[in-house]
């Protein structure tokens, strides 16, 4: 039933994709919806619509669930319906090829992120987007325990591909089954920085907040630009005071004749602008 609607669009528009193998994750989350507060979130998960969805501008928000691409790395697609509590995360842009039991091959665009780098950021932005009734101390407890969980248990992929959390066993322990399908493929950060990011000494940028960021050596009014990892503006205005406020996920700043990467602390705690 959780991937009702998901198959009816991928059957529609794709054929035969819901009968294909992509790298894929799932787990149950037995937590109550905050069905008061779902318009106002659906109206910000509905911005985040791009073409190469499931390669058409589709997905969902309702109170029977949600479909959409990450901004994130929009080759994560997740999903969730709320009458059975399962969430899921698939790349429909890449494919397994071969057979079950003689081992696939994953083709198809690279990703950017890792699920677990996805299914954190994402979990977090839902509970942010009070879709979830629970507090943020308990979604971080509780993603990071389910994605430690992923990590210890499966080993089919170096991340949390082909596992599936089911809840709770009547010792408290997590349990979960592995699934069929291959694993993602991601581009190499330091291959994805070089590319995103070009530098310039006349323009600093000095984190005050996962929401603000300072700006020294920029004029009062200065046009700026956000853009979303696959280059999509998600956002555009004047500088006020040297501070400019940026969305809660990864973003690209465009001012003057500088690129530079905002908020990219889930990609890797090594790398330092």
């Amino acid at each position: 039933m959780r991937r009702f609607f998901l198959y009816i669009i991928a059957l529609f528009f794709n054929q035969i994709l819901a009968l294909e193998y992509y790298p894929t994750t799932e787990l149950y989350l037995n937590l109550d919806i905050n069905y008061d507060e779902l318009p106002h979130a659906c109206k910000t998960i509905k911005k985040f619509q791009t073409q190469s969805f499931l390669n058409v501008a589709n997905l969902y928000c309702d109170e029977l669930g949600f479909f959409y691409p990450s901004p994130l790395d929009t080759t994560v697609a997740i999903g969730m319906n709320f009458n059975d509590g399962y969430m899921w995360l698939d790349r429909f842009e890449q494919s397994c090829d071969g057979n079950i039991g003689a081992g696939f091959i994953t083709k198809g665009k690279k990703g950017h992120l890792e699920f677990s780098e996805v299914l954190k950021e994402e979990f977090l932005r839902l509970q942010e987007l009070k879709i979830f009734m629970i507090s943020k101390d308990s979604a971080e407890n509780l993603i990071s325990g389910i994605i430690s969980f992923f990590k210890n248990k499966f080993a089919a992929c170096p991340d949390i591909d082909l596992a599936r959390y089911d809840g709770f066993a009547s010792d408290g322990d997590f349990v979960g089954m592995p699934l069929y399908g291959c694993c993602s493929l991601i581009e190499k950060k330091t291959d994805f920085l070089k590319r995103k990011q070009k530098t310039n000494s006349s323009v600093k940028v000095f984190i005050m907040d996962s929401k603000k960021n300072y700006l020294q050596n920029v004029r009062e009014n200065e046009d700026y630009y956000l853009f979303d990892l696959n280059g999509k503006i998600v956002k555009q205005g004047r500088v006020h005071h040297s501070i400019i406020h940026v969305p809660y996920f990864p973003v690209i700043l465009k001012i003057q004749n500088i690129v530079q990467l905002l908020n990219y602390r889930i990609l890797d705690s090594n790398f330092i602008f």
